[in-house]
């Protein structure tokens, strides 16, 4: 997928954040019909997190989306399961590989990763919004972490997007 660029996320969020509950609940009901698989993982992966925290997934899963849809341009492929699988399961070995780290050396590698410089904007977006002080939602340190390999893992999914490629099912 082409870089989304920063332009375009920094319009999104505040856009989005403006809907009132009526186009938030129409909006969500069109992203799972135009991306069932995300919301289903999402859905599934965060049925046993508080009602808050399940709120906050989806409500940037779908911020994520929009991001994505703006960005892209057009309709976008619909992302299979197995292309959201893989992504969890490689950022579920990757977080995995980093238990016990020292969280200066993670907010390094947050930086500076390769691995991240794909979507830089979406992921700088996702760790502001899970991490940000001063928000309304407290979230647990295992919460926050647990979001943002599910959130990552929503951006690798739509990464492999192709352009002028049709449906990916």
């Amino acid at each position: 997928m082409q870089l989304i660029p920063k332009k375009v996320v920094d319009q999104t969020w505040p856009e989005v954040s403006e809907y009132s509950v009526s186009k938030m609940v129409k909006e969500t009901k069109r992203f799972g019909k135009a991306q069932p698989h995300i919301m289903g993982f999402i859905m599934e992966f965060c049925q046993d997190l508080d009602e808050e925290a399940m709120e906050l997934a989806l409500y940037l899963t779908y911020v994520l989306f929009r991001m994505i849809e703006k960005g892209y341009g057009k309709n976008l492929p619909q992302i299979s399961p197995e292309y959201v699988i893989e992504a969890y399961e490689a950022n579920e070995r990757l977080f995995e590989s980093m238990e016990g780290v020292d969280d200066r050396f993670i907010e390094r590698w947050i930086r500076h990763s390769g691995e991240l410089k794909k979507q830089p904007y979406l992921f700088q977006y996702v760790v502001e919004a899970l991490y940000e002080e001063g928000e309304e939602l407290e979230l647990d340190e295992e919460t926050q972490g647990y979001l943002l390999i599910l959130l990552k893992t929503v951006i690798d999914a739509f990464e492999k997007i192709e352009i002028g490629k049709g449906k990916m099912q």
